[in-house]
């Protein structure tokens, strides 16, 4: 009695069976659990078994038509409730089929992915499964024996003020632990599983999740070449290369005012970047070779930089110094001024291959500690296109990231980051057409717009608005984060040529 009750055990439910099906495996189930199985591990038509984990194909009838019940093994499960339920000697716990160990092992047990999808958006719900095995490598249930078992979801790496979450998981039908989460926050997401605080096969698990990119709206308004954008009061400045100025406009494009300029300067503004700290306004001038200081918008603005920069084109100032980073282009480096504009230094650091140094740098942004500028560097004749990190402590590179799109080279122009630090570049993709045959066959080149999203260290998490109605040509970007992550909005300028104005357009993270 005590061999018939290790048999008629179903070790998915820990009871006898009910309805038993047998798998091509020879393995058999309640047909109740098995139908658990296939609906919690979103596998389709497929089954995996919870003993051997050989994959199964259900029939097209359906799984009760296409297995028949055993009706053998049947009718010796209900003769052996029948005589527990009359009193027998046998033991109603779970048998363990031999094995003296109760203890779940950690390097036996392991943990799987159910989607199999290589990156997740925003708001997609995301579930691990944890299966148990003893120290001989035997399939056990979570409810036999006691376990310490922990989840924990981190990003890598850790932004300031982000705290590891600890997840609490749930036991399936099949005896597994299932730990359903959903995804959040843009970044590399880290989920580590902890038996008796003790990592188990397949932790940790990394995950890119990258933003929703949902074009939300278009503003127009008076923008003609827009070139980069800031929000400034709960409205938006935009520097305009065509229009020579810089607009004030309101989320749904009303000019609000046009920032004032000297006459003797007017004529030849050709503002790039724009930054802000505190209540002042950086706008970088590449004609006049200089950095306009907006303290007042409605006031005429002070300059800077005339003996140290030629061809300004980014800008960014660091919330924990308050030193002003302007990147020049003619130069290919990055002078530094204090708060009150006066020259601190140039990052020139020594670039140990040609790749290294910058050839084209066009946008940068600072992140919230302070310690690295990212800026996006045009390559070469269109090649070699890069976001290089560096550290503004020790002039030093700390990384390049090649900026590429399949075959095809894309150029980022534009950058900024969110509360978590992830980057955000704007690049435009060059993508060569054949038109005609023969000796007339000519090559036509038209220019697509994409954001690329990579997390910190550089980590690519992946790309958005891949698509001719989404952006075309654009430049640079502005990030707006809120305490809810899903409800951030991405602000990017397009400036399509071609005699079209040009626009700004929000994209939904």
């Amino acid at each position: 009695m005590d061999n018939l009750q290790k048999n008629v055990w179903c070790s998915i439910c820990l009871d006898v069976w009910i309805r038993p099906k047998t798998l091509p495996c020879q393995h058999i189930f309640c047909e109740e659990c098995l139908e658990q199985i296939r609906v919690s591990s979103f596998q389709g038509e497929m089954l995996t078994c919870p003993d051997c984990r050989q994959t199964h194909t259900i029939p097209r009838e359906g799984l009760r038509q296409s297995w028949p019940t055993q009706r053998v093994l049947e009718s010796l499960a209900d003769n052996f409730r029948h005589i527990s339920m009359e009193g027998s000697h046998l033991s109603t716990s779970p048998p363990y089929h031999g094995h003296l160990s109760c203890r779940a092992d950690p390097r036996r047990s392991y943990v799987s992915r159910i989607s199999q999808s290589k990156r997740m958006t925003i708001g997609e719900q995301f579930a691990l499964i944890v299966q148990l095995c003893d120290e001989d490598g035997h399939i056990m249930a979570a409810r036999q024996g006691n376990h310490d078992i922990k989840i924990f979801v981190d990003l890598k790496p850790r932004p300031f003020g982000f705290k590891r979450t600890e997840i609490k998981p749930t036991i399936t039908a099949e005896g597994k632990y299932l730990i359903p989460h959903q995804l959040m926050r843009s970044g590399l997401h880290e989920f580590v599983v902890l038996l008796d605080n003790n990592p188990i096969r397949g932790s940790p698990i990394e995950i890119p999740v990258i933003p929703r990119g949902i074009l939300g709206c278009e503003i127009k308004g008076p923008l003609k070449g827009p070139r980069d954008v800031v929000s400034f009061d709960g409205k938006f400045l935009v520097s305009d290369g065509i229009a020579k100025a810089v607009f004030l406009v309101d989320h749904v494009g009303r000019e609000i005012k046009k920032l004032k300029l000297p006459e003797k300067m007017a004529d030849s503004f050709a503002p790039m970047a724009i930054t802000t700290f505190m209540s002042k306004v950086f706008v970088t001038d590449m004609r006049n070779k200089c950095i306009h200081v907006y303290e007042n918008l409605d006031d005429f603005p002070t300059q800077f930089g005339h003996s140290h920069v030629r061809k300004p084109t980014g800008a960014a100032v660091s919330s924990e110094s308050g030193d002003i980073f302007i990147v020049d282009n003619e130069l290919k480096q990055v002078i530094v001024f204090d708060q009150r504009y006066r020259y601190v230094k140039a990052i020139n650091y020594r670039a140990r291959k040609k790749e290294d140094a910058l050839h084209n740098p066009q946008m940068a942004v600072i992140n919230r500690n302070g310690d690295k500028l990212y800026i996006a560097d045009q390559g070469e004749q269109g090649n070699e296109n890069f976001v290089k990190i560096i550290n503004v402590f020790d002039d030093r590179l700390e990384r390049r990231i090649n900026i590429r799109m399949g075959q095809s080279s894309a150029r980022p122009c534009g950058i900024a980051i969110d509360q978590d630090d992830n980057i955000f570049v704007t690049v435009q993709v060059a993508n060569k057409h054949d038109k005609g045959l023969g000796d007339n066959k000519k090559v036509r080149v038209t220019v697509s717009g994409n954001v690329f999203v990579y997390n910190s260290d550089g980590h690519f998490l992946g790309f958005f608005s891949n698509g001719q109605d989404h952006l075309e040509c654009p430049a640079g970007l502005t990030v707006l984060s809120s305490q809810n992550p899903p409800s951030s909005i991405a602000y990017i300028v397009d400036s399509p040529g071609k005699q079209r104005n040009g626009s700004l357009k929000a994209f939904i993270l």
